[in-house]
């Protein structure tokens, strides 16, 4: 909880415990700067537009701490994101255009079905014996299932290939081997943004409005396996929401360090457990062995805490240390209430009911899509939970 565990890889010893999922206001965060392409058209309505469909891509991507800054004249977006291992995956999406066209895979000029005949488009799991493939499931709309079943059925049906004898000229020699009739099979490709992305013919026509693409062969290779399921969901993220009416280049891409150092955060981790210390210190002196007992307990919580805080995914922002703050302090009243013999439930009793209030605010904080007042609600609620359960536990069982 308070070290971590240190084990050697690849020669260097690595922490196997769960950091913490930092806020920007301590973690620091990444800036991206987004600016009009040349040739496009600028309106307000349009950037007001960029700028919903990327907050959609950005929760649906995964990131849940962000602010977009847009300028309404210019077009220029800039991104503030957090910095987690996904990060530069997610700018790399958020940005795109995100233009769909169904082509030929030979002549890429003949388009057949652009973004408006998707529906929607979601990420399937199929797991056999010899592994795992990755899926894009197209839901087309009326159009575009007319469209994908009239292509599939006639142009770009899969083409059953023949064999032959050379038996036309007397230049045939017996026992000449068969040979494969060679036959042009075109192939209908996806293509996002010009890049082609799959190719296929088909053995049946496309019935029912829905279409799996494969987007890797079967793998029992973890790391593959899930290389492909983030790519087939970030494809999703982007193409969901429709092509960007503007397109964009990125100008700049910049992490900007947090104005809080390291060296501010470990001397503020000290202060605050020499001051617990003390405060555990004085409850000794005042009641002697329960004290010191009541001690060990309260380091116990203390670890257990920032275990589940890590683990839960509470992402710790400055307000999110202060509702850690009130926890401690909490715990640290209620330690004094027992050692003044009152029983665990007349303790609880005591400061529950003075608490109800804050207890219905800090649940609504849980719910709000802001991410400092969310960490300050979650911290509260993972502490005022675990408090609950750990103090029964070590005081009401004895």
């Amino acid at each position: 909880s308070f070290l971590g565990i240190y084990v050697p890889e690849q020669g260097i010893m690595k922490n196997v415990v769960k950091n913490y999922d930092l806020a920007m206001n301590i973690g620091g965060y990444r800036e991206v700067r987004m600016t009009v392409a040349d040739g496009e058209t600028v309106t307000s309505e349009k950037v007001e537009d960029v700028k919903q469909m990327l907050e959609k891509r950005l929760k649906q991507l995964g990131s849940e701490d962000y602010l977009i800054k847009v300028d309404y004249v210019t077009g220029e977006i800039v991104l503030e994101i957090e910095e987690t291992s996904s990060t530069d995956d997610i700018v790399g999406d958020v940005y795109t255009a995100g233009n769909l066209k169904f082509v030929d895979s030979e002549d890429t000029s003949k388009v057949f079905m652009t973004n408006e005949h998707i529906e929607n488009i979601s990420v399937k799991y199929n797991t056999t014996e010899s592994g795992t493939t990755i899926y894009l499931d197209l839901e087309f709309t009326e159009e575009g299932s007319k469209k994908i079943e009239e292509l599939s059925g006639n142009e770009y049906k899969t083409i059953k290939t023949e064999k032959t004898d050379e038996t036309e000229t007397a230049e045939t020699t017996e026992g000449e081997e068969k040979k494969e009739e060679e036959v042009k099979q075109p192939k209908l490709t996806l293509m996002i943004d010009g890049t082609e992305l799959v190719s296929s013919s088909f053995d049946n026509p496309i019935t029912g409005g829905n279409l799996l693409m494969t987007l890797n062969s079967a793998s029992t290779d973890e790391e593959a396996i899930q290389e492909a399921a983030e790519n087939a969901t970030s494809i999703a993220s982007v193409l969901n929401n429709g092509p960007l009416p503007i397109k964009y280049k990125l100008s700049a891409n910049t992490y900007i360090y947090s104005d809080i150092t390291e060296q501010m955060k470990t001397i503020f981790v000290l202060a605050i457990a020499a001051l617990i210390l003390i405060a555990l210190v004085v409850l000794v002196i005042k009641y002697k062995m329960p004290a010191l007992l009541a001690g060990i307990s309260y380091i116990g919580l203390v670890a257990l805490y920032l275990l589940v805080l890590r683990y839960a995914n509470v992402v710790i922002s400055l307000e999110g240390i202060a509702g850690i703050l009130i926890v401690l302090i909490i715990n640290y009243l209620l330690i004094q209430k027992l050692l003044t013999k009152a029983t665990t439930l007349e303790a609880f009793k005591e400061i529950g009911i003075q608490s109800i209030p804050v207890l219905a605010v800090i649940l609504a904080f849980c719910f709000i899509n802001w991410t400092n007042i969310a960490s300050f609600g979650m911290t509260m609620f993972w502490g005022l939970v675990l408090t609950v359960i750990y103090h029964f536990i070590v005081y009401h069982s004895n």
